[in-house]
Formats: C-alpha cells, sequence, structure tokens
C-alpha cells in the first residue's frame, strides 16, 4: 500500500502515533492525564499468623510475655462516707425525721412544733406547716402516694394533713391524751397503730370516720417505746423488756423475754423472719421470730438513756444505729463486726432514717436543731 501526504496529515491531526514511533507529535499533548496507580498493599496476617521470631517486649520472646491483669475496680461502699449538706430550720431538739415513699422529700419534726417539708435531693425547704399542735411532734408517717401525712405529739392528738393545701383533715384523739411513742400503719394505710407511754396500743381503722381507737392493748406493764403492723399481726417493744405479737385475727399474743433491758425500737426484716431489737444496755440482738432465739448481738455503741432506733439497711447487709456518744454506727450483719461510723455531732443522735432507694441517711438530735444527710 502506498502512503501518501494526505494520510501522513490525517494521522497527525488525529493526534495518533504508529508503530514504535515512527510518527511523534511534537505540539501540546491533548490527552487526559491520570495520576499514577497506587500499588497495592501486601496483605499482612495476623499477629497470630506471624512467625514469632526473634525477640520482643523487653528482651522477652513473644510467646514469654508477660500477662498484665486488669487492676479490680473498689467496690463501693454500702453505708455514706461523707456529709453531703445540713438542713437548718428547726429551733431546739428534732424528734421526728422521715422520707417519703420515693426519697424526693423529707420531713421532720420536734420540739418547736414546726413541720417542714425539704426537697431531699438539694436541700432547699419546700414548705412549713402552720402549728397546730400543742406539744412536742414526736412521730410523723407519710403516705405512699405522699397526698397526705400523720403528726402524733405530745399533746396526746394525731393529725392527718394534706400535704399540698397544708391543712389538717382529720383528728385522732389518744385515750386520756396519753404520750406517744411510736406510730405504725399497713401497707394499704387502712389499720393505724400508736404505742403510748402508758403501755397501751391504740388501733384506728382509718376507712372509718371515727376519730376514737377500735381497740385497745393493754398488757404491758410499761411503755410501749415501738410498734410495727405486720398485718394481721402486731409487735410491740416496751419499756419492760418484752416484745409482743398480737395476732389481730385469732386474739392469740406470742410475749418474748429479753432478760430485763428495757427495748428502745423494733424491727422487721424485709423477709419477715427477724426482729431486730434495741435495748437499753448498749445492746442491738438480731432474734429469730418463730423461736424467739437471739441468733446475733452487736456492741460498740452508747444507748442506755434514750429511744435511739435501730435499722436494717435496704440490702439486709448492715446494722445501722445511733449513739448517745454522737456517732451513727454500721455493723455488718453476718459477722458482727463494727465496719464504719460517722460523726453528727455532740449530742445523742436521737434520728436515724434511710434513703429507701440509696445509701443516703438522715440524722438528728437534741438541742441543735440541725438535721445532716450523709451519702
Amino acid at each position: 500500500m502506498m502512503w501518501s501526504v494526505g494520510h501522513v496529515v490525517i494521522l497527525v491531526a488525529m493526534g495518533g502515533c504508529w508503530g514504535d514511533g515512527y510518527f511523534a507529535w511534537e505540539g501540546p499533548d491533548t490527552r487526559e492525564h491520570r495520576p499514577p496507580r497506587k500499588p497495592k498493599p501486601k496483605p499482612r496476617g495476623r499477629r497470630s499468623d506471624r512467625p514469632r521470631v526473634g525477640l520482643g517486649y523487653k528482651g522477652l520472646a513473644y510467646d514469654e510475655r508477660p500477662v498484665v491483669e486488669p487492676k479490680p475496680k473498689k467496690a463501693k461502699p454500702s453505708y455514706p462516707v461523707r456529709l453531703k449538706y445540713s438542713l437548718k430550720g428547726h429551733r431546739g431538739s428534732i424528734y421526728a425525721v422521715e422520707f417519703d415513699w420515693e426519697g424526693d422529700y423529707l420531713l421532720s419534726a420536734g420540739e418547736d412544733r414546726q413541720i417542714i417539708l425539704w426537697n431531699a435531693k438539694d436541700g432547699d425547704m419546700v414548705k412549713t406547716y402552720p402549728i397546730n399542735h400543742s406539744g412536742d411532734i414526736l412521730c410523723l408517717l407519710i403516705a405512699h402516694d405522699r397526698k397526705y401525712f400523720l403528726s402524733a405529739a405530745s399533746d396526746g392528738k394525731i393529725f392527718m394533713w394534706n400535704t399540698v393545701k397544708g391543712t389538717v383533715t382529720r383528728a385522732l384523739m389518744i385515750p386520756r391524751f396519753a404520750k406517744p411513742n411510736s406510730l405504725s400503719w399497713n401497707e394499704d394505710e387502712s389499720i393505724l397503730a400508736c404505742g403510748t407511754e402508758d403501755g397501751q396500743i391504740h388501733i384506728w381503722d382509718l376507712k372509718s370516720r371515727n376519730s376514737k381507737p377500735i381497740q385497745s392493748l393493754r398488757q404491758a406493764s410499761g411503755a410501749i417505746s415501738s410498734v410495727v403492723v405486720d398485718q394481721p399481726v402486731i409487735i410491740a417493744g416496751s419499756a419492760d423488756g418484752s416484745a409482743r405479737m398480737y395476732d389481730v385475727r385469732t386474739g392469740k399474743l406470742v410475749t418474748r423475754n429479753f432478760g430485763g433491758p428495757a427495748i428502745g425500737s423494733i424491727r422487721v426484716s424485709k423477709d419477715k423472719r427477724l426482729f431486730l431489737v434495741s435495748c437499753l444496755d448498749n445492746t442491738i440482738r438480731v432474734i429469730d421470730r418463730e423461736t424467739g432465739d437471739q441468733l446475733m448481738s452487736y456492741k460498740g455503741h452508747e444507748n442506755c438513756k434514750y429511744r435511739i432506733p435501730s435499722l436494717f439497711s435496704n440490702d439486709g447487709s448492715l446494722i445501722v444505729s445511733g449513739s448517745e456518744d454522737g456517732h451513727v454506727h454500721f455493723w455488718d450483719v453476718v459477722g458482727g463486726s463494727l465496719k464504719h461510723s460517722i460523726r453528727h455531732g455532740n449530742e445523742a443522735v436521737l434520728c436515724v432514717t434511710l434513703h429507701p432507694r440509696t445509701h443516703v441517711i438522715a440524722t438528728a438530735g437534741p438541742k441543735d436543731g440541725v438535721i445532716r444527710i450523709w451519702e
């Protein structure tokens, strides 16, 4: 085939080339320039797949590297360790401090006959209630729905309050205007029991509108210091050194005597099998409910004058109690050893109440009118 000058011009105009470079274009290159391709990385095997040769960590072969165990996290203590804040609003001794059932609010009362509602989260004073009692307020109870609460005073009266409006909606009269030492009601808040200084237990049916008790129990020979309604049984501790269990349905009475020391408070464990009995001989006892046998005893605090409550912690692992030396003590339930103590002040700790959901506690005592919140 013969090539002519015309063929060559056409090839050059098309920017083409021929063969091994017989024709070369000396003008600007109009073809698209692409960046050079990056070489593909060579596949790398896992560390376990690679040969373990030579020395590795600090001159040791790879297979000889020391295994470093993670440090275990320290478990948080199940008791409060520091003061969160102090609540100041009362004058004189404080005799009653109660958390509501959710732990959002705190209610307090005492010698000044003033009832104060506090915000338990930040310590702000939410509300003060009118002074309707003519004596020291000794007991408080808060309803589950927080719509109302009860207060009992040394004037022999029990008032039911509307929490929001701050008004008294009902008044119950204690026979002979006896001084109340303890209040308790059943789970549906229909039966109320009050233990008094004259050794009686008075029972009201709150579903009725009668201000007088429907029944009074008079078997104790000393003041009733503590009462618990565990329907159908009413449990009471007395200054005569006995704990009594009244079965309201059958009328059966079971008495447990602990050898003479007056009982300052009595509590029931969550499983209903144990009594926690605080006696005025500097001793706290755990009693088997069925047999009356003493299972454990706890010492290290001072309690021979006042009715100081002792409590099971929320998880049941600790015993908590105030003391006349100004401390709050915590014992291990199983071992009986004193695990921790916090100092409230110089006077006796008359009130100890537990937050229903956390390890927070509230403490109060005589004279200074201060409530301390610990976490």
